[in-house]
């Protein structure tokens, strides 16, 4: 019973001690905060804009979400002094749509590990560097439905990324955006870090050959192209970009699964490939949204029938025009036995016609023949002079 007792107090002492502990770990430990601001140990979370001189130089994580009135993140909303321990940034459904060059400049933030931009507007232009000058410690970017502003594929992407300084990013997010066609990243770009890229539900119609090579992103691991608008992979990505993983220790796992696939004999490499690589993490769910066979719609692209006819944006011109071409001989054919029906039936009177034309064409000939004659005859007989009285 003793035992029983000083196990009781050893499991109340250990409880309380636990309390205390998570009680500390949530109290604010940061020496100012903001008025808009919730602090949770060293961590702010705003509702507002926060006055920057009353966030404390320890702070090591910031919220700021929600903030509709914002949308140019300009140097006047930069803060003034360094945050040295600022290591997790997070600016989601602030209604961005600008982010003025050095804004992320690793010298306010040398410690940022991590930038969370998901659903804001923004709307990269040619010139502009979003992230120019980040800090080289940055692991993780987050663009999740960040450019919802845009009705079109996302248009100069690839200048959104050209100054990042990749040597330690690890996960690159970009999922639910209208992208469209992934461009290729710019010459010398190098993620040499990067393990994850998700681009799920960014309504991708294609991969240009040399987006994902292996010089450019030496050591990815994961790669989400779920849920897009893929109707084929080109042999060429297969074999340029996907294969140049394969070798790798641990491999490239790629998902591909809900994407509308069109089972047509085009697909015959992809399924090929698909059938025989351990690249595809998902490849059961792989499946035809699209079919010759309207059969095999919903079906897994493995083990399909992939008959040679067009794909959705393909029209095979003769096909197409064979059943008038059918219909028109018919029609022609109809008009022609009828109007030999009607020429029997007339015959009389077409003979009567012909008839009285060679008759009214002999009369004519006749007249111009005798007509003929008593003009030589004139021309023949020597004319009379008038006898003088």
């Amino acid at each position: 019973m003793a035992r029983s007792e000083q196990h009781l107090s050893l499991l109340i002492v250990l409880v309380l001690s636990m309390t205390a502990i998570a009680v500390q770990g949530s109290r604010c430990q940061l020496r100012t905060r903001p008025d808009s601001c919730l602090c949770s140990g060293t961590a702010l979370t705003c509702s507002a804009w926060p006055v920057w001189k009353m966030v404390s130089e320890n702070t090591t994580s910031l919220t700021v979400s929600g903030v509709t009135t914002l949308e140019d993140l300009s140097m006047a909303y930069q803060p003034s002094r360094a945050l040295t321990k600022l290591t997790t940034l997070i600016l989601t459904n602030d209604n961005i749509s600008n982010i003025e060059e050095g804004w992320f400049s690793g010298t306010i933030f040398p410690a940022l590990e991590e930038v969370i931009l998901d659903q804001n507007k923004l709307t990269p232009n040619a010139t502009q560097k979003m992230f120019a000058q980040v800090s080289e410690e940055l692991r993780l970017l987050s663009l999740r439905a960040a450019f919802l502003n845009i009705s079109s594929p996302v248009q100069n992407l690839k200048h959104v990324f050209s100054d990042v300084k990749g040597t330690k990013l690890e996960a690159l997010r970009l999922d639910s955006n209208n992208i469209g066609l992934l461009p290729s990243f710019p010459k010398g770009s190098k993620f040499l870090a990067l393990r994850n890229l998700t681009l799920h539900n960014s309504d991708l119609i294609g991969i240009q050959n040399g987006t994902f090579q292996k010089r450019i992103f030496p050591n990815l691991q994961n790669l989400d192209l779920s849920n897009n608008k893929l109707v084929n992979v080109d042999k060429l990505v297969i074999d340029n970009d996907f294969n140049s993983f394969a070798s790798e220790q641990p491999s490239l796992s790629i998902r591909l699964g809900g994407n509308p696939f069109f089972c047509n004999c085009k697909l015959k490499a992809f399924q090929a490939w698909l059938n025989t690589t351990n690249l595809v993490a998902d490849r059961d769910n792989v499946t035809c949204g699209d079919a010759v066979e309207t059969s095999r719609r919903g079906q897994p692209v493995l083990g399909s029938q992939l008959p040679c006819r067009p794909g959705p944006d393909e029209v095979d011109v003769e096909n197409e025009l064979r059943p008038s071409y059918i219909i028109l001989s018919v029609i022609l054919a109809l008009v022609g036995l009828l109007a030999l029906i009607v020429l029997y039936l007339r015959r009389n009177d077409i003979k009567d016609y012909f008839v009285g034309v060679y008759t009214t064409t002999k009369e004519a000939f006749t007249s111009r023949h005798g007509y003929d004659d008593i003009n030589r005859v004139r021309r023949d007989t020597p004319e009379m002079t008038p006898t003088e009285v």
